[in-house]
């Protein structure tokens, strides 16, 4: 951002966030911590991101999702590697921006209950 002078990241009222969350399902609440930009974010930023899902068919071997899912989970910590964002949701809160009408896929389910991440 400090590329394009003039460019300034302004918060969203945080009241008004789970509103705004329940209008468009998949988006988490997140804070942009100061300094994360440039030297001019002084503030906390309080926003709404889109938290990137995989997506699988129905039909893929319940098996073969288990293992996606279970190799995605352990290495969380690589992913930050490649982003800046922090890589706990994937570990801490899996299902996270999932519309909660939409299915998950046996397999993941089963990964997700055999590490206790969501009940039975």
């Amino acid at each position: 951002m400090s590329l394009n002078p003039g460019i300034k990241l302004i918060s969203l009222d945080p009241e008004k966030i789970p509103a705004l969350q329940q209008a468009v399902p998949g988006l988490e609440a997140v804070t942009i911590e100061p300094l994360t930009f440039d030297e001019y974010q002084t503030e906390p930023v309080y926003t709404v991101a889109a938290i990137t899902s995989v997506i699988c068919h129905k039909d893929l071997s319940e098996e073969l999702v288990y293992q996606i899912t279970k190799a995605i989970y352990e290495n969380a910590e690589t992913f930050s590697k490649y982003y800046s964002e922090n890589d706990g949701v994937i570990q801490s809160n899996p299902l996270a921006g999932v519309d909660p009408n939409f299915p998950v896929h046996p397999g993941a389910l089963k990964f997700y209950k055999e590490i206790g991440l969501i009940g039975e």
